[in-house]
């Protein structure tokens, strides 16, 4: 059983809600409807009713985890395929991406039907086809229970998971409701592009119903039943959704329900698992409020839930977010249940969440709504609202659902491709990495004018020249410290030594040849080569690239503020309009360190990889060596000028031109730094002192160190012939 047994997580679910699980109202109708709270009611009772399990299993999940509530999950559909039962189980290829080829086999061979809906294949590390998931979370066996809802196999639904443990909802089902849901699945499983007729999937009349939303006949039908539920409402309307971001016409509905006297309360996140959503949902605040909508923030842990009630009768469960992805894109399924007794048990669940743990958000204390405010936030409603379904308007594939075969293929982080046949590929893709790599050296060392070079150096003040060449060193070993601070953020134990050499050497490449070449691409050859997971190497290639720009910013934002660079006429740039960007700039600085200093303990999860803003000590050491690095180049240069130039001046002009060549895509920025330095200091210092430095500025800074960087990357290729496996498993901090 992986470690964990099925009583191990039915008595986790137990622990704290014995006396809550023998509690529950059964609604007296044609149909038994159980509420289930979180996993630990969940989790136990569905693997009680897998055990008992005769005939047939089926079951869709979004998310489901290797972990104790995955691994007791396992065991117990392989003990009912032993046993004879039909399993079919299918997973989605986002939610359930990294299951290992051990946890597939058992199943497979055990008789488990295990299909992966439209699996993702990994490009750099990153899970593709975030859109158009299956989202449904459904459980039928035997024909005769049914479970619906929006937990997931995963333990983060136990409260005993700790602090960051979601709070969620599903229903137990018996009686006509499940016939329903069976034949909607087997349907499916038979034809994973099945949506039912408009007419059977609307029998207003049965008391318990399955609503879908699907990209075929059912785009709608979810959002459709929660507007026809809202304009009925005569009393109260209380919706609990973690992700909240509906349409124009479900907030018109709201806000006109309010407005006629109904009591319309929000239950939504306040210690979201994704930050985005809370920003997302706050944005609607003012509208709402002044509309008489009493909105409350649950703040104990990450609400997961997708729950409302209408009045005395009306309630739905499921996995249907309001918001653009559940609402446009995704796979959702949801239950919608007309019964008092129900709806009253789940009314008192919402308002004791409300009463113990939640915090009301007061109208009078929102920020101010001032034009600005309220400008970007139309625009930034209709971008966050309108996306997904931009997204949905594009040329897009058909997903597929892949049946598991036993000693096939693990669903673990991978990169597109099979077998032997990708693994050549990638060998193949490296080889003609190293070929372009020595092309683009040969064909750089045929561009330069060695006579010159070797001239103007020999006539250059040695003291000047040993003085320049001890800064390039002390920038390179700077920069060096970028990706040693990203070692703390990304949570690896790469040594100190290996680190150094990998930001050498894609310093200096990066320099010559540019970003993908330098930047990118020799990191993700010596990091992946030292063992980190591709994951890993993106967390640090995106925390050097901050570092590197924060502190440029900070000081393009300072020269500009103080105009400590004369701006040519002819360049038609106003010289009030640069001051502005300045401020602005900096303000810009300022914003990130705060941002780190606020939302140090919040995670954003983009294509499935957390990011995590460092910590606010972090932040100050990313500012504090950006800006040393830059500081130290500006001396260099200004060693090489002789000193004729005011430092402050070489140093606004040297951020001017760094920012043209980037600009302009050029690698090395080669005609564009000497175009900046002679147009800005050409009344200052003649042109050809201007031209002299700058040349050995480009030998001790760019083709020195990349003679150093070949020797350096063919030791460590050689020292990497056999990868140590040093995998981040730490948490950024």
């Amino acid at each position: 059983m992986r470690g964990t047994t099925t009583a191990d997580v039915v008595t986790i679910g137990r622990r704290k809600h014995a006396a809550r699980t023998t509690a529950h109202v059964r609604a007296r109708t044609s149909d038994n409807v159980r509420l289930l709270e979180n996993g630990d009611e969940f989790f136990p009772r569905v693997l009680e009713v897998i055990a008992t399990a005769r005939r047939e299993i089926l079951l869709e999940t979004f998310i489901l985890f290797e972990d104790e509530v995955g691994n007791a999950l396992h065991g117990a559909l392989i003990a009912a395929a032993q046993r004879g039962v039909d399993v079919d189980m299918t997973v989605d290829g986002y939610g359930s991406y990294a299951l290992s080829r051990d946890f597939v086999d058992a199943l497979t061979t055990a008789g488990v039907r295990l299909r992966v809906f439209d699996p993702c294949p990994q490009i750099l590390g990153m899970r593709s086809r975030m859109f158009r998931r299956m989202h449904r979370k459904l459980l039928v066996v035997d024909g005769v229970r049914a479970f619906v809802g929006g937990i997931n196999f995963a333990i983060d639904h136990l409260t005993d998971h700790g602090p960051r443990a979601k709070r969620d909802y599903a229903v137990e089902l018996e009686g006509p409701a499940v016939a329903e849901i069976r034949a909607y699945m087997k349907a499916t499983i038979a034809d994973p592009g099945f949506s039912p007729g408009r007419r059977a999937s609307r029998a207003n009349a049965a008391r318990v119903r399955l609503v879908i939303r699907d990209n075929r006949r059912h785009r709608d039908d979810i959002e459709i039943e929660y507007r026809r539920a809202i304009r009925a409402a005569r009393r109260e309307i209380i919706i609990a959704n973690a992700y909240f971001f509906p349409g124009y016409r479900l907030l018109r509905a709201l806000r006109a329900a309010a407005r006629r006297g109904v009591r319309v309360v929000l239950l939504l996140q306040g210690l979201p698992d994704k930050a985005y959503t809370t920003f997302a949902a706050r944005m609607l605040y003012h509208h709402l409020t002044a509309a008489g909508v009493r909105i409350y923030e649950y703040c104990e842990r990450p609400f997961h839930g997708k729950v409302a009630v209408v009045d005395h009768d009306w309630a739905t469960v499921g996995s249907s977010n309001l918001d653009p992805l559940s609402l446009s894109l995704n796979l959702e399924a949801n239950i919608v249940v007309r019964d008092a007794r129900f709806t009253a048990q789940l009314r008192e669940r919402l308002l004791a969440l409300i009463q113990r743990e939640c915090r009301a958000i007061e109208p009078a204390k929102l920020p101010p709504r001032t034009p600005l405010r309220a400008f970007a936030g139309f625009i930034a409603f209709h971008v966050l609202r309108r996306f997904p379904a931009w997204a949905g308007l594009l040329p897009a594939h058909t997903p597929t659902v892949a049946l598991m075969e036993p000693e096939g293929e693990s669903m673990a982080p991978r990169t597109a491709g099979r077998g032997s046949r990708w693994r050549w590929s990638i060998r193949s893709l490296l080889a003609l990495f190293l070929v372009v790599v020595s092309f683009l050296l040969y064909r750089q060392a045929r561009a330069v004018d060695w006579a010159t070079v070797s001239s103007t150096i020999a006539a250059y003040d040695r003291r000047a020249l040993l003085l320049a060449m001890g800064l390039a060193a002390a920038s390179y070993l700077v920069y060096c410290g970028y990706d040693v601070l990203a070692r703390r953020y990304a949570g690896h134990a790469l040594a100190t030594r290996r680190i150094v050499g990998i930001a050498f050497v894609s310093y200096a490449f990066n320099l010559n040849f540019g970003t993908l070449i330098g930047g990118a691409g020799f990191r993700l050859r010596l990091y992946a080569r030292s063992g980190l997971a591709a994951a890993t190497i993106a967390r640090i290639l995106g925390f050097s690239i901050t570092t590197n720009w924060v502190g440029y910013i900070a000081l393009a934002g300072g020269v500009l503020a103080a105009r400590a660079v004369p701006i040519p006429a002819n360049w038609n740039l106003g010289v009030d309009g640069l001051q502005a960007l300045g401020f602005v700039l900096l303000v810009a600085v300022v914003g990130y360190v705060a941002a780190c200093a606020a939302f140090k303990e919040r995670a954003w999860t983009v294509r499935g990889h957390e990011i995590r803003l460092p910590s606010v000590r972090l932040a100050l050491a990313q500012l504090a060596l950006s800006a040393a690095n830059w500081l130290t180049i500006a001396a260099l240069l200004f060693v090489l000028l002789g000193g004729h130039v005011a430092y402050h001046l070489v140093l606004g002009v040297f951020l001017v031109s760094s920012i043209a060549g980037v600009l302009a895509h050029i690698p090395a920025g080669i005609g564009v730094i000497e175009l900046v330095f002679l147009t800005l200091l050409g009344g200052t210092l003649p042109q050809h002192a201007i031209i002299a430095g700058l040349v050995v500025y480009r030998a001790v800074y760019y083709l020195a160190p990349l003679l150093a960087a070949v020797t350096v990357y063919a030791g460590l290729e050689a020292s990497l012939r056999r990868p140590v496996h040093v995998h981040g498993s730490q948490a950024p901090r």
